[in-house]
């Protein structure tokens, strides 16, 4: 069942995908840029008190630090998943909505940018380093890739939900077209019948008579 303002046609699946896809590279790109030109390995400066502060760490691994020697390995394997996620969200996502599109089209980027990280530098540039709570020091392409996937799932998940909620089963369809097409009774063919015998014998007579 389409729900119109939500559905995208293909050239606008297209434009939506790539803009949220430019944004969020260049402030990716921006902000470890400035923060790799500012402070030095380890050094803190700024943030929200309390909440967080910008601490330049340099992850040679992947999420939380593992696999840290196998940087040019998840850069590949990164590559690979964004080329996947993008034939995904541009051709096969029938039936996407906005939302799943830009959700992707964030994953896509903050894969994209940390893939882009490994291969110029042979590791990530973080800086984002939570204060509030034990968590590994991230990046803006981290936020990307999280927030992106889970909203993408919820959003998949509410849209099958609803599709199904909104289908008709095929054989109460099936049932009411068969019901359509029956004929209500056989009373016009009964009221046939009876006229041809009345008429007929009138016609005979009259033919006789001539």
């Amino acid at each position: 069942m389409e729900r119109p303002g939500l559905q995208l046609t293909k050239t606008s699946n297209v434009v939506l995908f790539c803009a949220a896809f430019a944004v969020w590279e260049v402030l990716d790109r921006i902000t470890k840029s400035y923060f790799e030109s500012t402070l030095v390995m380890g050094q803190s400066t700024g943030g929200i008190p309390g909440i967080f502060t910008c601490t330049l760490v340099h992850n040679t691994g992947g999420a939380w630090g593992m696999m840290s020697t196998a940087t040019m390995v998840l850069a590949i394997f990164s590559l690979v998943v964004c080329l996947a996620l993008t034939y995904f969200a541009l051709f096969a996502n029938e039936g996407g909505t906005k939302l799943e599109t830009l959700c992707l089209a964030l994953v896509v980027a903050g894969g994209f940018g940390n893939c882009v990280d490994r291969f110029a530098f042979g590791y990530v540039i973080d800086f984002i380093n939570p204060t509030f709570i034990d968590f590994p020091v991230f990046n803006v392409a981290d936020i990307g890739v999280t927030c992106g996937m889970i909203v993408f799932f919820v959003a998949l998940l509410v849209r099958t939900f609803m599709e199904a909620k909104h289908k008709v089963p095929e054989d109460v369809t099936v049932g009411a077209h068969a019901k359509e097409e029956a004929p209500v009774d056989d009373t016009a063919e009964v009221v046939a019948v009876i006229v041809n015998d009345v008429i007929q014998p009138a016609a005979d007579s009259s033919g006789a008579d001539s």
